[in-house]
This record gives C-alpha cells, structure tokens and sequence, in this order.
C-alpha cells in the first residue's frame, strides 16, 4: 500500500510540477522553483521505489480474465442452440424453401445425408432429426416408422434433386396428432397427407 500511495503521490506532484510549468511565463519562477525544492525530499524517497510502481504493470494480465470467461460464455450459449433442432425440426424443415436449391446448398444446410439414392442421374438424399443418441441405421431411402412410433423420430427429411443437380422436390415426415404425416413441396406448390397415402 505504501508503494502505491507513493505512487499516487509522485503523480500529483509531476501534476503539480505540469500545471506550474504552464503557468511560468505568466507568474515570476521563484515560487514554482521553491515549491519542488520544498518537497524534494518526499520525491526522492519515491524515486528509490520507481521500480515498485512498474511491478503493479505486470498485474494488467489481469484484465485478460475476462477474455478467458468469454469462452465459457459462448460454450453455454452453444447448449441451447443443440437442443433447438429437436424440438421444432418438422416446422423447420417445412418452412425451409428448398426447391432450386443445389445439392452444395443443401448440404451446408444440413450436412451430409444419412442415405442416398444415385440411379441414372437422379439423386435422392436422406436426413434424420431424432432425439439425442438415437440413430436409424437404414443406409437406404425408407422411413422409420418405429422411431416415428416410439417417439425417437421427430422427423426425416428426403430430399429430390433433378439433372441440374438442384432440388425438385422434398418431403418431411413426422407424427401429428399420432399418425404419420407427408408434408411434399414440389415445383407445383406443397401438400400434407397422411404418410400411408403413398
């Protein structure tokens, strides 16, 4: 503490020493001169412990902590964030326009398909949204209708892309008011079914 309030008392006087070194040309020099030379003393005692005012300076690390909390911060941000596509995953994928979308469009949106389907140029891929560790491990285009039932499946995605390659049409399946629901959008417009109209 001592070190800091002589510190604190070499900066008033340098203050001090400043404002009288502006104000000389007005007044007469003997009294800013009498002045340092009153308090000389006090000032040497500081200059010995000048290396004690630069040790507080390694203590600016300190204000790097809050850079290291930031991390934390985002990282718990991040959990909410996980558990948002599970909850609204079929009202997500039904709003998203895919159609005319390339197939580079579609796989920053989601990914790399869990299935998918190259015959003669026509391409078909296969997105899961279920809850958390479960997987279906089908590696064809199909539907898990016993995720869907036991509740593990919130929703698939099968996705259509024609010659360009981009996207012509998809479906989202998921369950509403308990039966296995088709929402299909195509060039044409969209429409919802129950999945076992197909």
């Amino acid at each position: 503490m001592k070190n800091i309030g002589y510190a604190m008392m070499i900066g008033l006087l340098a203050a001090g020493l400043a404002a009288c070194a502006s104000e000389e040309p007005k007044e007469a020099s003997p009294p800013p001169a009498e002045q340092p030379a009153a308090e000389q003393p006090a000032m040497e005692e500081p200059a010995k412990e000048e290396p004690t005012t630069e040790q507080p300076a390694p203590e600016q690390p300190a204000a790097e902590q809050p850079e290291a909390e930031s991390p934390v911060q985002e990282a718990a941000a991040e959990e909410p964030a996980a558990e948002e596509p599970a909850a609204d995953a079929p009202e997500r994928l039904k709003a998203e326009d895919l159609i005319g979308r390339s197939t580079d469009d579609v796989k920053a949106l989601y990914g790399e398909p869990e299935a998918q389907v190259d015959d003669m140029n026509y391409l078909i891929w296969r997105y899961d949204f279920g809850t958390e560790g479960y997987a279906y491990d089908e590696k064809v285009i199909s539907i898990d209708a016993q995720g869907f039932a036991g509740g593990n499946m919130l929703a698939q995605l099968v996705v259509e892309f024609g010659d360009d390659p981009t996207a012509d049409a998809y479906s989202v399946y998921y369950m509403k008011d308990g039966e296995l629901t088709q929402y299909r959008a195509t060039k044409a417009g969209a429409e919802e079914y129950p999945a076992a109209a197909d």
